[in-house]
């Protein structure tokens, strides 16, 4: 009877530990993708102002050269004054493919 007393006391102490793991690996996993999606976004951000300073470069060409890639001198501005988490060079990717998509003048 005492050996009877002793297994089940075990199992009950046992039986809360899983409990308590289960519970802790939960929240394991929680933090874990909480830091996974704090480190996309950070790596996002840096990637958006990586491309901003790419951009930045293009306000030193002339009208001529932008036009050459299917830029104006107001997309490039534009696209600057979106917020700094915004990648710019989405922004004009967007604007010069929409700009390529329209028919040109016929005589």
């Amino acid at each position: 009877m005492g050996d009877v007393l002793l297994s089940e006391s075990s199992s009950l102490s046992h039986g809360r530990s899983r409990d308590h793991i289960g519970s802790a690996s939960a929240w394991t996993a929680r933090f874990q993708r909480w830091g996974w999606g704090v480190a996309y976004q950070i790596a996002r951000m840096a990637r958006a102002l990586r491309h901003r300073r790419e951009v930045w470069q293009l306000t030193e060409f002339d009208e001529r050269a932008l036009h050459d890639i299917g830029l104006t001198r107001s997309d490039v501005v534009g696209a600057l004054a979106e917020p700094l988490k915004s990648d710019p060079s989405v922004i004009l990717a967007e604007r010069a493919e929409k700009r390529m998509r329209k028919p040109l003048r016929r005589p």
